[in-house]
């Protein structure tokens, strides 16, 4: 058997209202009325790969796990002390720089519609 690489990708989405809400809890997330409420971030495997390792971090400091295909959630209230983590990591680690800068927008939403994040 030949193996071959996880090619997933990994949605980081954040509900803008119930109704976005509803759309992520209840796998509307397809349907075109759902779309404009929530914001959704999908980064390619290659990208995920480059922050698995800092993102495998968030077990111990969130109690949350994060992998393709594994459905997580960060509490709201964790996700300011979520973005400052990923600012000092890009810091630390310019090569992901990139990568943090839209993880850190999607909590940026987060925080601006007190909401949690999803992964998946």
């Amino acid at each position: 058997m030949e193996w071959k690489e996880d090619e997933s990708p990994l949605f980081v989405d954040v509900p803008l209202d119930e109704m976005g809400r509803e759309a992520l809890e209840y796998g509307y997330d397809e349907d075109e009325t759902y779309k404009p409420h929530f914001k959704r971030l999908v980064l390619n495997h290659q990208e995920f790969n480059l922050i698995d390792a800092f993102l495998l971090t968030f077990v111990e400091k969130f109690n949350v796990f994060i992998d393709r295909g594994e459905f997580s959630t960060l509490l709201n209230k964790d996700v300011l002390a979520a973005k400052t983590l990923t600012e000092k990591y890009a810091q630390q680690h310019p090569e992901t720089k990139e990568v943090c800068d839209k993880l850190i927008k999607q909590f940026d939403v987060a925080i601006e519609y007190g909401s949690d994040v999803e992964f998946a």
